[in-house]
């Protein structure tokens, strides 16, 4: 089984990636953001593997 370039996983890294070398910008960002794009990121990971298993 292939995965593709753009899997979840690879999106969550880059999105990471961009963190860090933005940081003094995202240094004046909320808290709330960071925890609303975790719980985002989570969703977005586990839905896309539940529907992987399911086949759809």
């Amino acid at each position: 089984m292939t995965e593709s370039i753009l899997s979840p996983m690879s999106v969550s890294i880059g999105i990471g990636f961009i963190m860090i070398a933005f940081q003094e910008f995202f240094e004046t960002v909320s808290w709330k953001y960071y925890a609303g794009g975790a719980v985002l990121d989570i969703v977005i990971v586990l839905l896309s593997q539940c529907l992987a298993l399911l086949n759809i």
